[in-house]
């Protein structure tokens, strides 16, 4: 089926410029340190004074269900009755952090479980230069139409630009973090 992107007898990666593949290890390793720093927090959340049962509590979780359990948890120690200024504070600025770390793990995933190709398919797809890009194929399939796939040609900025949104969603959990404390002292120190 995927023949075609291989007519020349080279691989899926042949001919792509280091810089993309580079960038999507750094992509891969950054988007862990989020995810260990939000589950760092979250264990705060579920006991400071004893981190090991929030580690055994998230362990296997995967992104998403850390981030439920770190959003549900900020809400509950803010107490979801109290209207006070500084706990919609606290919930505001976590309603944009938890939009924030969704959308880079978004485009993680799209990355993480996307086809990739280069080579000649991309002069033939979008007639540039193989090496500056890398085609990503969206397969999709549905009812009416049945199987479908798309190719999406990506350069380097766009993987830099959502390295950039990992770092930025990483600052921005610690940031919160702090601003919390300075409201509420939701995340106290840990026992470690």
């Amino acid at each position: 089926m995927f023949q075609w992107c291989y007519d020349d007898g080279g691989t899926a990666m042949d001919g792509l410029d280091d810089a993309i593949l580079n960038a999507i290890g750094e992509i891969t390793f950054r988007f862990s340190e989020l995810e260990s720093t939000l589950a760092f927090h979250t264990w705060l959340l579920i006991d400071p004074q004893r981190p090991r049962t929030g580690i055994t509590i998230t362990a296997g979780m995967d992104f998403k269900k850390i981030l439920d359990t770190f959003a549900a948890l900020v809400i509950d120690r803010t107490d979801p009755d109290d209207n006070s200024a500084e706990a919609q504070q606290i919930r505001e600025r976590l309603k944009a952090l938890l939009s924030r770390i969704e959308a880079v793990r978004e485009e993680r995933n799209r990355i993480a479980h996307s086809r990739w190709c280069t080579t000649a398919i991309c002069e033939k797809v979008v007639g540039d230069d193989p090496s500056s890009l890398i085609l990503r194929f969206k397969q999709s399939k549905d009812q009416k139409k049945g199987w479908q796939m798309k190719a999406e040609a990506w350069k380097l900025d766009r993987f830099q630009t959502i390295l950039n949104s990992i770092r930025i969603a990483q600052a921005d959990l610690f940031a919160f973090a702090e601003f919390a404390n300075t409201m509420r002292r939701i995340f106290p120190p840990a026992n470690l």
